[in-house]
């Protein structure tokens, strides 16, 4: 076997190594600036609880808000269920089996 193909790998493998470790130019990489201060003390928070429909589930899954409307995600039955703001049930979306 030739050690010029060796020799070629290497090189290349170091001068790849060599031009990643270079301090990069700063204007080709423009993050946006951070502005997530919260002043704690002017909002006012209320928490309320809503009663959802009866629906089959495993008690297994997350709660979130979409598009105005209240998701139950059960992770074992893999649906997604659909509730009003009132928690009137609307839909149950996917699911395994019949």
């Amino acid at each position: 076997m030739s050690k010029k193909p060796l020799f070629c790998v290497v090189l290349l493998f170091v001068g790849i190594a060599f031009t990643a470790c270079q301090k990069g130019n700063p204007s080709l990489f423009v993050a946006a600036p951070l502005n997530n201060h919260i002043q704690w003390g002017q909002e006012k928070i209320r928490i309320d609880t809503i009663r959802l429909d009866s629906i089959d589930h495993s008690s297994y899954g997350e709660t979130f808000i979409q598009s105005g409307r209240i998701a139950f995600v059960d992770k074992n039955f893999c649906t997604i269920s659909y509730f009003d703001t009132n928690g009137k049930h609307l839909s149950t979306k996917l699911g395994s089996g019949g």
